[in-house]
C-alpha cells in the first residue's frame, strides 16, 4: 500500500483522501478519487483491530455506491421488485461480501435466528423441486398464460429427468403412505423408494 512512502507523504495522501472519502463518485471520476477509495478500502481490510475487516470494507463500498447513485442527476436505477433482469442471472458472491453479510447477520440476533430457521426449512425440501419452483415463480409472472403453461410443463419434465426418484417418493408418501400433503408440507427426502 503506502509502506514505502515517507511519513510526510503518507500524511499528505491521508489529507487528500479525507477530502474525497465522503463525496460521491461522479460519472467520470478522476484517478485521485478512485485511488483514495482504493487506499481506504485496503486500510479497512488491513485493520486487525476491527471485528470484521471485510464487513467494514464492504460497508464503505456500499455507502460509496449509494451516495454515487443518489448524486446522479439522470435516469434512476431500473432495479425494482419483479423486474426480469439482474435477479434472473447468477451473481457471484465474493468472500469479502460473504463476510460482510455474515457480520450483518451476527450483529442482529433476530435476523440470525430467522436465517437459521429458513435454512433448516429449505434443507428439508427437495433441491430440484425447490430450484424449479423458484425459477418458475420468477419467470412466469411476465408471461402470457399459454407461455407460462408451456414453460411449467417443460420445467416439470426437466425436474423429472433430474430427479425422477424424488417425484416417485413424493407421490408414494402422498398417495400410498398418506404422510404428507402437497402444498401444506414437504415429503421426507431422507426416505428413498
Amino acid at each position: 500500500m503506502t509502506s514505502n512512502l515517507s511519513a510526510a507523504a503518507r500524511d499528505a495522501l491521508a489529507r487528500q483522501d479525507a477530502h474525497y472519502l465522503p463525496l460521491a463518485l461522479p460519472a467520470s471520476p478522476g484517478w485521485d478519487q478512485i485511488a483514495a477509495h482504493l487506499r481506504h478500502t485496503a486500510r479497512l481490510f488491513q485493520d486487525t483491530q476491527a471485528p470484521s475487516p471485510s464487513a467494514a470494507a464492504c460497508a464503505h463500498i456500499n455507502a460509496l455506491f449509494d451516495r454515487s447513485v443518489a448524486a446522479m442527476p439522470h435516469a434512476p436505477l431500473a432495479c425494482k421488485r419483479g423486474c426480469a433482469h439482474c435477479c434472473r442471472q447468477p451473481v457471484l458472491l465474493y468472500a469479502p461480501e460473504a463476510f460482510f453479510l455474515a457480520a450483518q447477520v451476527r450483529e442482529r440476533p433476530q435476523m440470525a435466528a430467522r436465517v437459521t430457521e429458513v435454512a433448516k426449512i429449505l434443507l428439508k425440501k427437495n433441491p430440484v423441486a425447490l430450484k424449479a419452483t423458484k425459477d418458475a415463480v420468477r419467470r412466469v409472472s411476465e408471461m402470457t398464460y399459454e407461455n407460462a403453461e408451456d414453460y411449467l410443463v417443460r420445467a416439470q419434465e426437466a425436474a423429472n429427468s433430474f430427479d425422477d426418484d424424488g417425484r416417485k417418493e413424493g407421490i408414494k408418501q402422498f398417495i400410498d403412505d398418506k404422510t404428507f400433503k402437497p402444498g401444506i408440507g414437504t415429503y421426507d427426502i431422507t426416505k428413498k423408494t
